[in-house]
């Protein structure tokens, strides 16, 4: 059983809709990228502050995703962080979004911590890194 640590809830606006009112595949990702920033907030890391305060930003290094129902304009959609693995330099994760219990879409993220000027891989923060795995548990 994947172990949750952040729940978020979006309601489809018609600016994430085709004409047809169906979700558009990409803003998916809209989703699951503020179910992840809130997340870090959550953790006590506010992720517009990183660059200055650490010298470090997220990257999505890879994304992959399974599209199984459409979502629709109107709907509210229930954003998951799951089975959060905290490395060095990177996290692994997987997220799902669901409408009433029924699984839309999931997928599976690694995000890498890069420095802010270079853009090059750089470990993360020891205090970071710290509350992040702490968070998990």
């Amino acid at each position: 059983m994947p172990v949750v640590v952040q729940n978020s809830e979006f309601r489809v606006y018609y600016e994430d809709t085709d004409s047809g009112g169906v979700v558009y595949h990409s803003n998916y990702l809209k989703f699951m990228e503020r179910a992840r920033t809130e997340w870090l907030v959550q953790c006590g890391y506010m992720p517009w502050s990183t660059s200055e305060r650490f010298g470090i930003i997220f990257a999505v290094k890879s994304a992959e995703m399974d599209f199984s129902k459409p979502a629709f304009l109107g709907d509210i959609l229930n954003v998951t962080v799951e089975d959060v693995f905290v490395r060095g330099a990177s996290l692994y994760l997987m997220q799902r979004v669901v409408r009433n219990d029924e699984l839309l879409v999931f997928g599976n993220f690694r995000i890498a911590c890069v420095d802010s000027q270079s853009f090059t891989v750089k470990r993360m923060p020891a205090d970071l890194r710290n509350r992040l795995i702490k968070w998990k548990m």
